[in-house]
């Protein structure tokens, strides 16, 4: 994962996409965004 605008793919396209945002607050890999 290289930039928030990825994450946000994974999230949105990916059946796992969901463990990127551990707090469920809708914004992916926290670190990124």
């Amino acid at each position: 994962m290289s930039s928030c605008d990825e994450a946000n793919w994974y999230l949105a396209n990916c059946p796992w996409g969901g463990k990127l945002d551990r707090d469920r607050d809708g914004i992916p890999c926290e670190s990124l965004c």
